[in-house]
């Protein structure tokens, strides 16, 4: 009678809720970026065409339950499929310095690697100087590597 008595008390303790500027939504998973596919692909909005490296913009705003404006952060879900070398990827806000860490490490012979990640979006005044990015680079340790990347969004922060 005693173990039932704890269970029952710990199941009704009601968890205390974070406070803060930003409320989190999230919003069904959905591919903003694959690089396996043609860029003939109607279904991915940012991104296609092949392995690469490199550093590349996206924007995010409108895209995938992403609000046109007001989102402070966005939860991404970053996987890098195949790689030929070893290598890492980072996310940033666009506009800014690139961290020292790195998002997600893969090596070659990796079928498919991933890992979550809340970037920060840079916010600029004037409309349609890629407000509300994302910076991504995918650097090769071999500089003949390739890998291809798949991007998916799971939610985002916003004030409201």
């Amino acid at each position: 009678r005693i173990a039932f008595a704890v269970l029952a008390a710990g199941l009704l303790a009601v968890p205390s809720m974070a406070q803060g500027p930003y409320k989190y939504h999230a919003v069904t998973p959905c591919r903003l970026l694959d690089s396996r596919t043609a860029c003939t692909t109607p279904n991915v909005p940012m991104g296609c065409g092949g392995p690469s490296f490199g550093v590349q913009n996206y924007a995010v705003q409108g895209k995938c339950g992403i609000p046109a404006s007001g989102a402070g952060a966005v939860t991404l879900n970053a996987t890098v499929v195949t790689p030929t070398g070893a290598g890492y990827l980072t996310m940033w806000p666009f506009s800014t310095t690139e961290p020292l860490v790195s998002t997600l490490n893969f090596l070659p012979g990796d079928s498919a690697i991933a890992n979550g990640a809340i970037v920060p979006l840079f916010q600029v005044v004037n409309p349609g100087d890629n407000d509300l990015s994302v910076r991504i680079a995918a650097h090769a340790v071999n500089p003949n590597g390739t890998a291809f990347i798949v991007l998916d969004v799971t939610g985002y922060f916003s004030t409201n």
